[in-house]
């Protein structure tokens, strides 16, 4: 029966002062059984006196001789690398050197790769993502065994679902064979100078990140194979996205959104509007009157088949924009169309593209939104007091 006897250091809960000062972790003590299956007895947790602020400070038990990281988060320090007889491994979701970084798996849906891997590679002593690669999925797409990703994994709970189960299995096998005894023999993909062109990184993904910005928009509205269905994409790997608008009083809020989807072919117009309108030089955004009968939003059966609704767009970070002939301001074009007008019955939710109370964002629907400090709602229905501007939009 072949075993290993394993401690495993994960994040903590606030079990003393230290949190305070950093990180707190807990130690677990379990066994990994020859088939791979983690053996846990008791999930016996070390004294309080195991918990301590960062690795930084950490004592490591001299028995321990391999440091396994996975998710980690953390740097491990040289001086534990090097304490430990055999260093350190890590599991790293990607075909390195490809999407190095702590974000490979949103990274790779946000590229739209149809390949994705996984790497075994030794811990490096100064760099994440630069040690030497003791094994790795096939780089080569029509190798049998290449973790190619299905058309429906749009998801990082999906690609994680894909990846982990290979990963697991990876370290198994790679721990039986000995990989990580000396000497080391480097096993990883070698891109040619036109892959390496290629290359990308996988920083963290921040807020910052999800903002929707005049260069997504731009992307997202070429009509191009390359561009379509970016949106989506962007929202479904590390949504939800967001931009800033203005109410009919001027009060400046984060548009949160909740539910977007690709639209078919067929519920696109031939003449799709502009994604993005430019105002007139030295105009400020009109604001509609809240009390007045030209309140945007309201369809009604005898509405044309196609409808836009306008609102205030912005992508600045201070709250203090104000539009000028520089920097003009621009809105957002939503819209909704009716499939087909019935002579006799009033359109249903089924009828409108974006439904009764969604709307479309050029080749998107979206279905809720949430305005920063609400609930999320139908779309139509959160936006309302920001409409400054709707009515039939011509389209063939």
């Amino acid at each position: 029966m072949w075993a290993v006897s394993t401690d495993i250091l994960t994040p903590g809960q606030h079990l003393s002062g230290a949190w305070r000062k950093g990180l707190a972790y807990k130690f677990t003590k379990g066994t990994l059984s020859p088939d791979g299956a983690w053996v846990d007895p008791g999930n016996a947790i070390c004294p309080r006196s195991c918990c301590v602020p960062s690795l930084t400070v950490t004592q490591m038990p001299s028995i321990i001789n391999l440091i396994v990281a996975v998710s980690f988060g953390l740097f491990v320090p040289p001086r534990l690398l090097s304490a430990a007889k055999y260093g350190g491994l890590n599991l790293h979701p990607s075909l390195l050197p490809d999407l190095r970084g702590p974000a490979p798996l949103q990274h790779t849906l946000l590229a739209g790769r149809s390949l994705t891997g996984v790497s075994l590679q030794t811990l490096d002593h100064k760099q994440f993502d630069h040690g030497m690669v003791l094994a790795q999925t096939p780089a080569n797409p029509e190798h049998e065994d290449a973790l190619r990703i299905p058309r429906d994994c749009a998801t990082v709970a999906g690609l994680q679902a894909l990846v982990t189960p290979v990963a697991a299995q990876m370290l198994v096998q790679a721990l039986r064979a000995g990989l990580h005894l000396p000497p080391l023999e480097d096993r990883g993909w070698k891109p040619d100078a036109a892959q390496r062109a290629t290359l990308l990184h996988a920083p963290k993904i921040t807020k910052k990140d999800r903002q929707v910005t005049l260069a997504t928009l731009r992307a997202c509205s070429q009509d191009s194979p390359a561009a379509r269905g970016t949106l989506a994409r962007r929202q479904d790997a590390i949504g939800p996205l967001w931009f800033w608008s203005r109410d009919r009083q001027g009060t400046r809020k984060r548009i949160i959104i909740e539910e977007l989807e690709e639209l078919s072919h067929d519920s696109i117009p031939r003449n799709l509007p502009s994604i993005v309108l430019e105002d007139p030089p030295n105009s400020a955004h009109p604001h509609i009157d809240p009390d007045s009968s030209a309140t945007a939003g309201t369809l009604h059966p005898d509405s044309a088949s196609h409808r836009r609704y306008v609102v205030p767009f912005e992508e600045e970070d201070d709250d203090t924009y104000v539009p000028s002939s520089n920097r003009p301001g621009k809105s957002l074009v939503l819209w909704n169309a009716v499939k087909s007008l019935p002579s006799t019955d009033e359109p249903t939710e089924q009828t409108w593209i974006g439904g009764e109370d969604g709307l479309c964002l050029g080749r998107y629907r979206i279905l809720s939104v949430k305005v920063e400090g609400t609930n999320a709602k139908p779309t139509r229905v959160a936006l309302h007091r920001f409409f400054r501007d709707s009515g039939p939009m011509t389209c063939g």
